[in-house]
């Protein structure tokens, strides 16, 4: 790494959240973060996606649950995607799973157990809390010096059921795709960031050209749900003041 890209690295880390990692969370991250960059290749932020959905839950039933096999092989090298609780029972026999999920001709199991661990471990970590619906966290991370880091300070994190409701997305495949598709062609170092700034473009685009058509004040109303549900905001753990 040449000097200019070690000060600006050091830098970004400064403002980066220390992460406890558990040790299963840990691996999976080294071993998807290995297959997204190219051997020798100086260390690069990366965009890792959280869906958190339980299996009884409307979005996870009719748009994340038929696409897990497809999720999983599209997002390969593209961006570490984690449908949180869901895995491949061909790769990971060894988890326990009371539940097994049929999608297509591929078996999935599905951990309440492990959903649960990574629900409360993300909450003690971050100000992040989950509602019990269908919620996304999207954020960069990294693989440095054998560390997992993970940056806390651009994140969007997005209520599933909210953002549809509200019109900021269509449907939670067809964000994921999009989301794929601008990940394909990106070539900087802070894809949670550009992304999000990417969605913002597109909606204000959106936005213009239905108030030039209708001249309806509609738009003033919808626009800020649907701008904030794409804002990247710091989810640090705050300290606590003390007296």
């Amino acid at each position: 790494m040449n000097s200019n890209n070690s000060k600006l690295f050091n830098l970004r880390f400064k403002n980066v959240y220390p992460l406890h990692l558990e040790k299963d969370l840990e691996a999976a991250l080294k071993k998807s973060y290995q297959s997204l960059v190219s051997v020798g290749q100086e260390p690069k932020w990366k965009m890792l996606v959280l869906i958190f959905a339980q299996p009884k839950n409307q979005i996870a039933e009719e748009s994340i649950i038929p696409q897990l096999s497809f999720f999983h092989y599209d997002t390969q090298n593209v961006i570490d995607l984690f449908c949180v609780g869901y895995y491949d029972l061909s790769r990971e026999k060894e988890l326990p799973t009371k539940e097994i999920i049929k999608v297509g001709d591929d078996d999935w199991g599905y951990s309440v157990l492990h959903f649960i661990k990574m629900k409360n471990f993300f909450q003690q970590e971050t100000e992040w809390r989950y509602s019990g619906g269908a919620e996304m966290i999207i954020t960069n991370f990294m693989l440095h010096e054998d560390r997992i880091i993970i940056e806390y300070n651009t994140a969007i994190t997005i209520a599933l059921e909210e953002a549809i409701k509200c019109g900021a997305i269509v449907s939670t495949e067809s964000f994921i795709i999009d989301m794929i598709n601008f990940i394909r062609g990106y070539e900087g170092n802070d894809p949670t960031f550009d992304f999000s700034k990417y969605k913002f473009g597109e909606l204000f685009k959106k936005t213009f050209w239905s108030y030039l058509i209708s001249f309806l004040p509609e738009w003033l109303r919808a626009t800020p749900k649907q701008a904030n549900t794409f804002l990247a905001v710091d989810i640090r753990k705050r300290k606590k003041l003390t007296n």
